[in-house]
């Protein structure tokens, strides 16, 4: 699947989530700069390697998947509309408390547990509050979360 990312914060954001999931991505974060805001990726089911500028992809005749869309069918059910940064920072959490990324345990139910797969908010630095605010009460406004562990 093809996919325009517009921003280099979206091209970031998709990078880091991708990783955290375990994905085989080749592409490293510095090279937007290389298309800049014309850029696309190409993600099959178990990597991401490919990427171009737009242009490229129309003149293959290739359909392109537009980056919210690519967003809202990814980030389903009782994540819907989270930012994908703070997706990717919750299934960072995941992987530290459980060993493994599972995205559907978020889509299923976005305040589950360890033991549900998911992590418990006050074994985290940020502790519980923060993440009530974050997750529960979908205060992105207030998110922060290093970047540097993602």
């Amino acid at each position: 699947m093809i996919v325009n990312i517009p921003t280099k914060k979206d091209f970031k954001d998709l990078i880091r989530f991708y990783k955290i999931l375990g994905y085989n991505v080749s592409l490293e974060l510095s090279d937007w700069d290389v298309y800049e805001d014309q850029t696309c990726v190409n993600i099959e089911s178990d990597k991401i390697d490919v990427y171009g500028k737009t242009v490229f992809y129309i003149q293959k005749g290739e359909p392109i998947y537009p980056f919210e869309d690519f967003k809202a069918d990814l980030i389903s059910g009782d994540i819907e509309g989270f930012p994908l940064e703070v997706v990717t920072a919750m299934l960072h959490q995941q992987k530290k408390q459980i060993g493994k990324t599972n995205l559907m345990a978020f889509i299923r139910d976005r305040a589950c547990s360890a033991t549900e797969e998911g992590f418990d908010w006050d074994e985290t630095r940020q502790k519980l509050d923060y993440w009530c605010d974050i997750i529960q009460d979908k205060k992105f406004e207030d998110f922060k979360y290093s970047k540097s562990i993602l």
